[in-house]
This record gives structure tokens, C-alpha cells and sequence, in this order.
């Protein structure tokens, strides 16, 4: 109202006024409802009239809350919080806060596909709970509205995360108001009575006591003011507050670490749960069953009934009634099933207790999943930088893992609620954070040894830290989300589709990430089995020429090499990663690794027996694959112009004109299918093409995507079964080095340690040192790149530095005879 905008009850008279001249009858009666202090239900009569156009009713609602004016909302925005949730619909909001903070802030609406990302951001944001004008089909006003609205678990996740995981201040609205009211009867049923926070209102003394009552359930503090002279008191009172606590711009934005608490408290638990059920167990039941056993433990040697597990499960993740009792009752059962809780009955009348009477047995524990990666690194820094580390450092590694794991969590977390492919993972941010004592030189080396172990982990580091990345995603999506992920039975969807960038790797047999995909899909069409839902892979025409496309060009790289290319494509996958190259160039590598030695015609011949489309299509079929025929549809103009403008800067990358068609047919047809509501997940790896389509007009095509690693982190949630060590490690904690020389230095510490145990690679550091620079001036020198796009550019490069590589292993071979020599004489 300070805005200039209408409240409640000016809106209603005018939106009824509006109507009269069409349904003078209908606007009898919405003022009706308005005198009764009944808005909602006028606002359901004026949605039902017949005689506005749809098209008119949501015009006459732009033009009432468009005209505004946000100066005047100046103290309340310098304020310092992390984020703000409203009520209303306008964005007077939003301009207040860009003027007083100099802060753009993140804009979530209801409605939007983004909505489910703003619990998730550390950014400063404005989440429109209730919709917002821009899209006026989202706004809720009417009681219908509001009973479709409590239904999402979107909506309700949001307002118990922010519940439960912050401290929340209630201004600008009195008990009257009909979205409040919604909004704390949800908090109550969904949240109960007296949750955890400090959360406070300032409201005015003319309050019925009923609010007060349920503030006081709710843990909400009261603070009371006159409301005399349009609330003069309160907005004296903020800008008291403001001018005497001096420039507020700094407190928006969050200044240190996200709560990370409830993760660490249950971290180990879930962790021996996972790994005792060998990942035969749905990920989100090995979650909850570590969280009931957590608890369990921190009661133990007493008992704990199953009343008082309840109320632990409603404090803590903020589920309560019916279904916080149907996850305990299932998680107790089997965990007295598999001998880890026994079943008491009481005596005092408490009921049914339970105890905690195992523990897991010390290979399963995160103790000994951290000792085994630290010790790892340890003995990495030792052959790779010849360092014997101190406790000093011993303790910031420690401290990096046990940091970097939950937040690792929390960045997957997000990035799934969004449907996008993770970010890699930031290692150097948060390893400067955990050595800010240690030496310079000591941070650089340390540095250097996680990039090393992320990059390239062996298979016991792989197996380890895949395990707590899945762990850690879970169990941040349980408290975050808890509704949408332990609630709700899977949702399968009828029809999935797959461009190139998954499919390349899914079908390339030896590529590392492979397994993966066909177990996800695997366990995907055993699920669907069992449920009687029928469930199509899909492939679009458009992308069999991306696939044929990429074996053109590793069979010219092939022939660029010729004889020497075994080697050659074996240097590529070491330097770059097996993921890194072109997925036929990196399957062949991997297969030559673990498998025969076969030339790379004979890996095509047996691996990929197709040269045209045509085949191609034939072969998919013969995997289960339907090949549906690409078409460009109505929307097809649309997209293809939005996609172009999305890649502008892309073009001369390798995103030209006949792959963003590609990608313009797979789109429309996404379009058409959603348009009919069809059961529909378009499975992509590129982030770039997720990006474009978050802002494009037909949200719902956004909605129907998915990244690959969110098809793996989704079936593993909700179905399990789908882990593999290294190609799960390589979804969830990916990593490359950027610079150009470290790379070239990790090539050759891979390539050592690959030739040598680890007693013998200890001759290594200095050798590693001298042709990391030897290769660096060559590669210079010759204006070779080894991250070339041509095969002819590529090839050179890699001829260059095969070169190298038996003078490095001959360098190798004389320091480790010579450390040979004189441990024998020692």
C-alpha cells in the first residue's frame, strides 16, 4: 500500500468494478464477499464469469497493480536479509531493493520452472510466492487458487525450508489478509507446532488474538506497534534502525557458508547405510534410514519411542503427522530387519521403544572413507612433489574433505532442483579457505596434489568419493525438499528422449560413462517392468548425423596418425581424460587399457558397425532404441532464432547453424508433446542449451528437461542400484585442470605412475619437473596444440609429445635403477 499499490480489499472493489459493465450480476456479488471480508471467494466469482474474455479479466489485473511507486519503500529494502518472500504480485519490491542496495536480485516467481531453485541460492532473491503479473495465469487470489496452490510440494518445501532453515522477520501484512492466513496454515500443517529458528512479526496492536495464538505455535515472536497514520510507527522504526546500523548493502548478500549442520550431524550415518545395503537400496530410503539410525545412536544406550522419533523427524527435516510416521514406521522395520535396531515395549505406558544395538563395521564408516582419502593424498604429495607433509597440513586436508563433501552435496542439490548439468567442482576457492595458515608454496603444492587426485582418482579414491558424493546429495535433497524426495513414490516418465551429447558416450562401448547410462536405463526399464508402465527410449533422426559425424572425424584422426595410433590416442585420454576427447577416440583408448589390443578398425568394426544413418538406425533399433523422425514444427521458427541468439558467441566453437537445427527440431517437438501433457524428459549435457530454453515463452519445454546427471541422480534416489565407482565419480565431482603447463605435468605424473609402483615412482618429482618444461618449450616452439579441434592439428601436437614420452620413461627407468641401487646398498 505504501507503493501506491491497492491492498485486498481495493483490488477486490476494483477488479469488481471492472466487471460491471459485462456481469453487473457477478459484481453484486463479489462486493458482497467484500463486505463479509471474504476476498478470496470474490475473486473465484470473478474468475468464473463467462461474460470477460479470459484475455480482458488478466489485462484489467496488469493495469491495477502495475502503477507503483518504490522510493517509498526505502528502509524497509536496506534492511539486512539474505532474500525476501512476498505475497504480492508486482515487482515495487524488487526496484526498492536494486535502488537501496545497488543489488539486482535474483527473481523467482510461482509459476516459472525456476521457482523450485530459490531455497537452493546463496544469491540475495525475491521469490513471488504467490505468482507474479508478468505471467498473470500464475497470480493466486481465489480460494480455488489458494487449494491448488497447497497442494504443490514445490510450494510447500519452499515455505518449510525457509521455515526450518532460517530466520524469518513477518512484516507488511495484517491477519486480514487472506495469503498470509494461507501461508501460516500450511506452515502449521506441514511444519507443527514450535519449529526450530528465531523467527519475529512486527504487527499492529489491533490483531485478533487468534493470530497471536498461532504466531506463538509457530515459534514466532511478536512485536506490536500502533498502526496510526498509515503505519507511521513502523516505518519511523525502520529507519531508525537502518540509519543507526550505517550501510546495509554488505548484509544482503550472505557472508559466509550456507548452514551445513544437519548434513554434518547425519553425514556418517547415511554414509554407513549406503554402503551397508551395496547400493541395492533406493538412495532416499538408505537416507532415511540413516537419519532414524543417527538418532538411534545419539540416544543409545536408551531406548527412544516411537512417539519421540517423530517429533525428532519433525524438527529436523520438518515433516510431521501421517507421513512423518510413515517413513519412521518403514525405516524401524528395516532396521530391525537387518539387525541394527531391536524393539522394546515399555512398561510406562510410553508405547513402543526402540535401541540402537550395532555399529558399522570400520570399512564402512566415514571415518575410515576420510582416513583412506587422506592417506591417499598424503602419499600422492610424496610421489608427486617428493613432499612429506606435516601435521599442520595433515589437519587443513582434513578439513578441506570434510568441507568440500558437504558442499559438493549442496551444489548437486541444487543444480538437480534445476534440471542443469553441475558445475565441476571448485577446488581452489575452498582450499584456500581451509590453508589460510599455511605457507604460500605449501598451498600451491597442495593445491596441485587435489587437482591431481579429483582429475585422475585411482579406482579406491574413485569408488570412495563417488559414494559421498551421492550420500551428500541425498541427504541435502531430503532436508531441502523432503516432500518431493522421501514422500512421493516415483514418478516414471512414458517417453524419453536423448541428444548427441548423451548419446555418444551411452552407446560407445569402453567409454567410462557408459556403464552408467545403460545401468541407469536398465534400472529405469525394470522399474517401469514392475509397475506396468511402458517407457520408449527415444533418439531423434536429427542427431544420427552428430553421431556419424564423430566417427568421421576420429577415423580422419585415426589416419592422420597411422600406425602410431594406439599410442597417440592413448597420450590424448591421459592427458585430457577418456571423457575429454571424442567419445570414440576415448573408448578406443579405454579399450586398449583393459582389454586386447585390436587397431582401432577393428574397434569400430566391433564397437560401432555403422557408416551411414541409415545403419545407424537400424543398429539402435537393435538396442531398444525407437528412432523417431525428426520434425520441424510449429514452434520450430521460434526456437532455431532463439538458439542462435543463445550460441551467437558459439558459432566458430563447434555450435554451427546445422547443430543448433538439430537441436531447434528436437525442441519443437518437446513443444508439441507438452502441449498435450504427454509423460516426456529430454535427457541433455548441454548446458548451454538448458540455459537458452530457461527464458524461453513456451516454459514448459524447460520443465520437460533433464541433465544426464540428474537421469543418474534421479533413478539412484528414487530406484538405486545404478552406482559405478569411476563413472559415477566422473558425473559428480568432475574436474580438469585448466592450465595449459599443470596439465602437461599431470600427464606426466600419470604416466609414471602408471609404469612404476608407488616405491619406485618416488624417483619421479624431478624427472616430472624437467619434461613438464622440456614439452612445454617443444609444444611452444612448434606452435602445436594439444587441445587442437582439427585431427591434422591434433595429431601433430600429440606426435610431439609422444616424442617426449620415451625419453621421460628412459629418464624414469635410470632414477628408478638408480634408487634401486641405493636402497640395496642402504
Amino acid at each position: 500500500a505504501r507503493a501506491g499499490l491497492p491492498a485486498w480489499k481495493g483490488l477486490t472493489e476494483k477488479l469488481a468494478e471492472g466487471l460491471r459493465s459485462k456481469d453487473s450480476l457477478t459484481t453484486q456479488l463479489m462486493l458482497e464477499c467484500v463486505n463479509d471480508g471474504d476476498f478470496t471467494r470474490a475473486y473465484d466469482y470473478f474468475r468464473l464469469s463467462k461474460k470477460m474474455l479470459e484475455g480482458d479479466k488478466q489485462n484489467l489485473l496488469v493495469r491495477l497493480l502495475s502503477g507503483y511507486e518504490s522510493s517509498p519503500l526505502a528502509s524497509f529494502a536496506q534492511l539486512p536479509c539474505r532474500a525476501c518472500l512476498t505475497t504480492n504480485f508486482d515487482r515495487s519490491v524488487h526496484d526498492a531493493f536494486a535502488v537501496a542496495t545497488g543489488i539486482a536480485a535474483r527473481d523467482y516467481r510461482f509459476g516459472d520452472q525456476s521457482f523450485k531453485q530459490a531455497q537452493w541460492d546463496e544469491n540475495f532473491f525475491v521469490a513471488r510466492i504467490h505468482g507474479a503479473i508478468e505471467i498473470p495465469e500464475s497470480v493466486v487470489l481465489s480460494e480455488q487458487q489458494f487449494q491448488e496452490l497447497l497442494k504443490s510440494d514445490v510450494y510447500a518445501d519452499l515455505l518449510g525450508a525457509m521455515f526450518m532453515r532460517r530466520n524469518l522477520l513477518f512484516i507488511g501484512f495484517s491477519f486480514y489478509d487472506p495469503a498470509i492466513r494461507h501461508v501460516l496454515s500450511e506452515l502449521n500443517k506441514k511444519v507443527g507446532a514450535a519449529p526450530p529458528g528465531r523467527h519475529m512479526a512486527l504487527i499492529p496492536f489491533n490483531v485478533q488474538s487468534e493470530f497471536l495464538q498461532r504466531a506463538n505455535r509457530l515459534n514466532i515472536e511478536i512485536v506490536q506497534y500502533d498502526p496510526a497514520n498509515d503505519h507511521e510507527a513502523l516505518w519511523a522504526g525502520m529507519a531508525k534502525y537502518v540509519q543507526e546500523s550505517g550501510p546495509t548493502a554488505d548484509h544482503v548478500m550472505p557472508t559466509g557458508p550456507l548452514p551445513f549442520d544437519s548434513t554434518k550431524r547425519f553425514l556418517a550415518a547415511c554414509y554407513a547405510r549406503a554402503k551397508t545395503s551395496h547400493g541395492s537400496m533406493a538412495l532416499r530410503t538408505a537416507v532415511i534410514e540413516g537419519i532414524i539410525s543417527a538418532i538411534l545412536q545419539e540416544a543409545a544406550p536408551h531406548a527412544i519411542t516411537r512417539r519421540e522419533l517423530v517429533e525428532k523427524i519433525r524438527v529436523v527435516i520438518g515433516l510431521h503427522g501421517k507421513p512423518a510416521l510413515a517413513i519412521v514406521d518403514d525405516a524401524l522395520k528395516s532396521l530391525c530387519e537387518a539387525g541394527l535396531s531391536r524393539k522394546h515395549k515399555q512398561d510406562t505406558g510410553r508405547g513402543v521403544a526402540f535401541s540402537w544395538i550395532s555399529a558399522p563395521t570400520p570399512k564402512d564408516s566415514l571415518a575410515n572413507a576420510m582416513d583412506v582419502l587422506k592417506t591417499s593424498l598424503r602419499n600422492r604429495a610424496f610421489l608427486q612433489e617428493g613432499w612429506t607433509i606435516s601435521a599442520e597440513v595433515e589437519t587443513a586436508i582434513h578439513d578441506f574433505f570434510s568441507q568440500i563433501i558437504i558442499r559438493r552435496g549442496w551444489d548437486l542439490g541444487a543444480a538437480f532442483a534445476a534440471s542443469r548439468v553441475p558445475e565441476g567442482v571448485a577446488i581452489e576457492a575452498l582450499l584456500r579457505e581451509c590453508t589460510t595458515g599455511l605457507r604460500t608454496f605449501d598451498q600451491q603444492r597442495l593445491l596441485v596434489v587435489c587437482q591431481s587426485m579429483f582429475q585422475r582418482p585411482s579406482y579406491e579414491e574413485a569408488a570412495i568419493l563417488g559414494d559421498l558424493g551421492r550420500v551428500s546429495f541425498a541427504l541435502e535433497l531430503a532436508f531441502q525438499s523432503p516432500r518431493s524426495v522421501l514422500l512421493h513414490k516415483a514418478i516414471l516418465p512414458r517417453r524419453l528422449y536423448f541428444d548427441a551429447s548423451v548419446v555418444l558416450p551411452m552407446l560407445v562401448d569402453g567409454h567410462p560413462l557408459s556403464a552408467a547410462y545403460v545401468g541407469s536405463i536398465d534400472k529405469l526399464q525394470a522399474a517401469a517392468t514392475r509397475a506396468a508402465v511402458g517407457i520408449e527410449f527415444n533418439i531423434c533422426t536429427a542427431y544420427l548425423n552428430e553421431v556419424i559425424s564423430h566417427r568421421a572425424n576420429a577415423l580422419a584422426y585415426s589416419e592422420q596418425v597411422g600406425a602410431q595410433f594406439a599410442d597417440v590416442v592413448r597420450s590424448d585420454a591421459l592427458y585430457h581424460g577418456v571423457s575429454n576427447v571424442n567419445v570414440f577416440v576415448g573408448g578406443y583408448a579405454n579399450w586398449i587399457i583393459n582389454h586386447e589390443h585390436i587397431t582401432f578398425a577393428e574397434y569400430l568394426r566391433r564397437c560401432a558397425p555403422y557408416e551411414t544413418e541409415t545403419e545407424l538406425g537400424q543398429w539402435l533399433v537393435k538396442k531398444g532404441f525407437k528412432v523417431v523422425n525428426a520434425v520441424k514444427g510449429p514452434k520450430y521458427g521460434y526456437l532455431y532464432s532463439l538458439l542462435e541468439s543463445a550460441y551467437s558467441g558459439s558459432l566458430a566453437r563447434g555450435k554451427g547453424p546445422i547443430l543448433i537445427e538439430h537441436d531447434a527440431m528436437q525442441l519443437s517437438m518437446l513443444a508439441e508433446e507438452g502441449e498435450k501433457s504427454e509423460s516426456t524428459l529430454f535427457v541433455t549435457a548441454d548446458r548451454k542449451l538448458q540455459s537458452a530454453v530457461a527464458n524461453c515463452k513456451y516454459p514448459w519445454i524447460a520443465d520437460m528437461m533433464i541433465s544426464h546427471v540428474a537421469l543418474v541422480q534421479f533413478i539412484e534416489l528414487l530406484i538405486g542400484g545404478v552406482a559405478d565407482g569411476a563413472a559415477l565419480t566422473e558425473l559428480l565431482w568432475n574436474s580438469r585442470v585448466s592450465d595449459g603447463s599443470q596439465a602437461i605435468r599431470s600427464f606426466f605424473i600419470a604416466l609414471g605412475l602408471e609404469q612404476y609402483d608407488d616405491g619406485m615412482a618416488m624417483a619421479m618429482p624431478e624427472i616430472v619437473d624437467q619434461f613438464s618444461e622440456t614439452a612445454s618449450s617443444a609444444l611452444r616452439r612448434a606452435g602445436a596444440d594439444l587441445d587442437a579441434e582439427s585431427p591434422t592439428g591434433r595429431a601433430s601436437a600429440f606426435r610431439i609429445l609422444g616424442s617426449l614420452e620415451k625419453d621421460y620413461l628412459a629418464g624414469m627407468s635410470a632414477a628408478v635403477e638408480k634408487l634401486r641401487k641405493d636402497m640395496s646398498t642402504d
